[in-house]
């Protein structure tokens, strides 16, 4: 069991080929998502990031990794429900 707060730790070996700052076109060519939709994300919270410079913005593959798994989770628990 983990403490209250802290992550689980995901494995990164699934996303070696990735750089470990991505910039958001990055996201976009790894999920197929729209440049709109990685910034609703990101505007939320649930995708996280940083900012090195004042324009630039880049998603380290850990929390991009974090991020996946979010998603997939979310997926595994609504499938669950509309089961139920």
């Amino acid at each position: 069991m983990r403490p209250v707060g802290e992550s689980p730790q995901i494995d990164l070996s699934n996303y070696a080929h990735l750089p470990a700052l991505m910039r958001v076109r990055d996201v976009m060519a790894e999920t197929k998502l729209s440049k709109g939709t990685i910034f609703r994300e990101l505007k939320s919270g649930r995708l996280k990031s940083v900012k090195p410079t004042p324009r630039a913005r880049r998603i380290p593959v850990e929390y991009f990794a974090a991020w996946i798994e979010l998603l997939k989770a979310e997926a595994d628990e609504s499938s669950s429900t509309a089961v139920a």
